[in-house]
């Protein structure tokens, strides 16, 4: 546990928050942090980044969107372990078991299958941009008439 509220404290301390809108000119765009500055899901998306560079299972780390106090959307990383599931949150250093955020779960990635990214993005695919590969192969899979054919893995 540890290392993870480490990991989540580095980077909630070295992210600037900053709208899509205002850094991007769109609505929503997932990205990491590459230049300093982002939203929610890229705080989270850079988090779960570090993690698996670090050796954590990728299908612990699940990506998570919620609604907050204010009951406006907001994404955090959902950390599996054999502890519990725990929230990374750009909004709070402290790493909180799941039930005690506060916050309504809405929608998290599924482990079982190739969807690495929130499938609420696909009904807003042209508001979207994603820039992990591995989103945009996921995005492939869940819906091809729309993103193409799915890639064959390397």
């Amino acid at each position: 546990m540890k290392e993870i509220g480490r990991v989540s404290q580095w980077v909630n301390a070295h992210i600037k928050p900053v709208s899509d809108m205002e850094h991007w000119g769109v609505i929503d765009r997932w990205d990491y942090p590459s230049d300093g500055k982002g939203d929610c899901e890229d705080y989270a998306l850079f988090k779960r980044k570090i993690l698996i560079e670090e050796g954590f299972p990728r299908q612990a780390l699940l990506m998570t969107v919620v609604k907050d106090e204010h009951n406006e959307g907001h994404s955090v990383l959902t950390v599996k372990t054999s502890a519990g599931e725990f929230v990374l949150d750009n909004m709070n250093d402290e790493v909180k078991p799941w039930d005690r955020t506060g916050y309504r779960f809405v929608k998290r990635q599924s482990q079982p299958t190739r969807t690495y990214g929130c499938k609420s993005a696909i009904r807003r695919r042209h508001q979207i941009m994603f820039h992990d590969r591995n989103f945009v192969r996921a995005i492939s899979w869940i819906s091809p008439q729309v993103y193409g054919p799915r890639r064959q893995d390397a």
